[in-house]
């Protein structure tokens, strides 16, 4: 997958038998905070009806941000309560510090119906998402990091048929409730996210991609110092 086509290829043998749509970590005004980040690693398991764990970066820049003056360091107490009663998140650890919120799994979750674990330190992952008109948009660079993933359940369907695990799925009919139902894959895939500005197209020739994390900017050559000469 390189992240500036957004676009995600399931290979096989050396040929794509699969491509889906993503949304990818957005550029915030010259910070990268919620930059997608490159990666080779495998995709473990299938998560059907995810929950979400709220980051905590996400909640203090974001859910509170109304309240962003008052916010100290460490969570307020009283700010978790408040937005836990008033949007139906759950509250869970047993001190200030392990505190955290998560929305269970529902028509109202940002993950959707799916969620591809694989393994990396940013906590990113593939994921279903209720906002479905980005996938309109051509560039499609508007997430916290993860990625949003068009039509996931087929992609999960790919997977685990190829894993010989999708019957788990049909026995579980995680499509007709709102129960959370991982499946672990048997032969994890392997998956590769990249940073490429250009690609080849088909006629030979070449397209400049969108650099939206600004990774490949050309330095400025500095202007020589100098006396003028008198002419």
């Amino acid at each position: 997958m390189n992240l500036q086509e957004f676009v995600g290829h399931v290979v096989e043998d050396g040929r794509q038998i699969h491509a889906f749509n993503v949304v990818v970590g957005r550029p915030s005004g010259g910070s990268l905070k919620n930059a997608t980040p490159t990666l080779s690693s495998t995709i473990r398991a299938v998560i059907f009806n995810p929950p979400w764990v709220v980051p905590k970066r996400i909640f203090r820049e974001e859910m509170m941000s109304v309240y962003a003056d008052e916010i100290p360091p460490e969570l307020d107490e009283m700010a978790f309560e408040a937005f836990w009663d008033s949007k139906g998140y759950e509250l869970h650890g047993r001190t200030e510090k392990s505190r955290y919120l998560r929305l269970p799994p529902g028509p109202k979750n940002p993950l959707g119906k799916v969620k591809l674990m694989f393994e990396n330190r940013s906590s990113v992952y593939l994921h279903d998402t209720p906002s479905k008109k980005l996938f309109a948009k051509t560039r499609r660079a508007f997430s916290h990091g993860c990625l949003r993933t068009q039509n996931p359940f087929e992609l999960a369907e790919l997977l685990l048929r190829r894993d010989c695990t999708w019957a788990a799925a049909e026995d579980a009919q995680v499509m007709t409730h709102w129960e959370e139902t991982p499946i672990d894959l048997r032969h994890p895939v392997p998956l590769l996210i990249e940073y490429i500005p250009v690609v080849g197209t088909p006629d030979g020739g070449v397209t400049f991609l969108w650099d939206m994390y600004g990774r490949f900017r050309l330095p400025k050559v500095p202007q020589a110092r100098g006396k003028r000469p008198r002419g």
